[in-house]
């Protein structure tokens, strides 16, 4: 006699220690370990330190000359915090381990919801590949990773029965997002789908449950020093300009490496076609968005791959299994895929001075020790991305044009003003001889600082050059 395994969700969760997907989740967390910096964990670092060392809370620029005396909301202190105190304790190492188990703790309720349909294990592991890689575009020491665990934690909970109690825990955990990330709108977003959804389908309890949920989180997203301007931040940056040219805010390009996986998961939501989960209509909802911004799309992703899992175990049942034991003859084929991928050389950055990250600009390592030793501080016009870089290792010595912060802080006119430079334009000479910037620290790639007036290069290697204005203190020889 077949068993119909489905639904699973009112039943125990199947643990996957013997389950191929075990391999598939520590690979994960062993790529997450290589590859935990990025360049917006120096600023953040920076942060920490400030409040740390030197008793200052972060609530009024020091880090840029720009911008400098100006407030900024930081989303991110108590995260900031926390990684500077990993940091002291435990130098790379102890961070390296941070971000595999950040990125383990965002997957592992997936893991087991998908677990619990008790699909064929290959089904299984390639569903959970492509969240691996859909999620894995933004692992690292970030924000990000605890706000995936708390988005993971959602899709755990967002299903019927829903009582008040859940809608504490729901309530409580969209609070935490409130002050960790500035994308915790989102998550306001992803409960008020909920709830829309149980309305229609007149579920009373589930609604006086996501209810309570939205009270709690709202009265927990006030409760910091900067209240209602922790909303009204986010809020502003949706309709910054400055978004256009950001890397991390352009649309979805469905064919890139970066995308590929969730533009599979899209695919397979239109083959599953929809039901009444409210997974479904969640997972529905965030397409445009993520869309509209590839950054969510490792959000939606996570309830798109819980969704798709649901729908092939109810419509076709045969994919099953009638044991929760899974095929061994799978898991030597997983165990070698985590083999691979855990010993393949990696390219990120395997320390906090090393020089490059996979697939973006390396780091002006040499460059920025030159600087510290031959200067004794001052403003600097610099590359975006190194901006995080140079708060970190300057310590409060150097101060920047721009940084990682972007458009939660910096102004359009800021980016204007970078993105003309970088890229050469008529006047790039001028932006830089009329800020108070007495060095300049910009890609090997980008203009030739050997033709700024008033300026002369005294380092340059093949990642970056460096020019001191004029009169500048350079104690060192000069090294175009």
């Amino acid at each position: 006699m077949t068993t119909i395994l489905f639904p699973f969700p009112r039943r125990s969760i199947a643990w996957p220690t013997v389950s191929p997907l075990i391999f598939c989740l520590l690979a994960g967390m062993v790529v997450a370990a290589r590859s935990w910096a990025d360049y917006d964990v120096y600023w953040h670092l920076a942060n920490g330190r400030l409040l740390i060392e030197r008793g200052q809370f972060p609530d009024v620029d020091v880090f840029s000359w720009s911008q400098h005396g100006q407030s900024v909301v930081l989303h991110s202190l108590y995260f900031d915090t926390a990684i500077y105190l990993l940091w002291r304790m435990g130098g790379v190492p102890l961070l390296g381990a941070l971000a595999a188990l950040l990125y383990g703790l965002a997957l592992l309720p997936i893991t087991l919801l998908i677990t619990r349909y008790r699909l064929r294990p290959l089904i299984e592991g390639g569903l959970l590949l492509l969240v691996l890689f859909a999620v894995g575009v933004v692992r690292g020491v970030r924000p990000h990773g605890v706000t995936f665990i708390l988005c993971s934690l959602l899709v755990l909970l967002l299903d019927t029965p829903f009582s008040w109690r859940r809608g504490v825990v729901v309530g409580a955990i969209v609070g935490v997002w409130a002050h960790l990330h500035a994308s915790f709108p989102l998550a306001f977003a992803i409960v008020g789908v909920a709830g829309a959804v149980w309305l229609v389908q007149r579920d009373w309890r589930a609604v006086g449950g996501i209810s309570l949920a939205v009270v709690i989180s709202l009265v927990l997203s006030l409760l910091t020093r900067y209240g209602v301007d922790l909303w009204l931040t986010p809020l502003t940056t949706a309709r910054a300009a400055s978004l256009a040219v950001n890397a991390d805010w352009t649309p979805l390009r469905p064919f890139s490496p970066s995308d590929l996986a969730y533009t599979t998961l899209l695919c397979l939501l239109l083959v599953v076609g929809l039901g009444r989960s409210v997974r479904g209509w969640i997972a529905l909802a965030l397409v445009l968005p993520a869309i509209h911004a590839a950054r969510l799309s490792p959000y939606a992703a996570l309830f798109t791959v819980v969704f798709v899992v649901e729908r092939i175990a109810e419509r076709w049942p045969r994919l099953q299994v009638s044991s929760p034991v899974r095929s061994a003859t799978l898991i030597p084929i997983f165990a070698v895929m985590f083999l691979m991928v855990a010993f393949i050389p990696s390219r990120a950055v395997p320390t906090i001075a090393a020089a490059s990250l996979p697939g973006v600009r390396s780091l002006p390592s040499t460059a920025v020790d030159r600087l510290l030793a031959c200067s004794d501080g001052g403003a600097v016009w610099n590359d975006f991305n190194w901006g995080g870089y140079l708060l970190w290792h300057g310590d409060g010595r150097y101060t920047v044009g721009i940084d990682g912060r972007g458009d939660t802080f910096y102004a359009d006119t800021a980016f204007d003003r970078y993105f003309t430079i970088i890229r050469g334009q008529e006047g790039w000479q001028r932006a830089i001889i009329m800020t108070p910037a007495t060095y300049v620290l910009l890609a090997s790639d980008g203009p030739d600082l050997a033709t700024l007036p008033g300026f002369r290069v005294v380092y340059q290697d093949s990642t970056a050059q460096l020019a001191a204005r004029d009169g500048a203190v350079w104690r060192c020889s000069h090294e175009p």
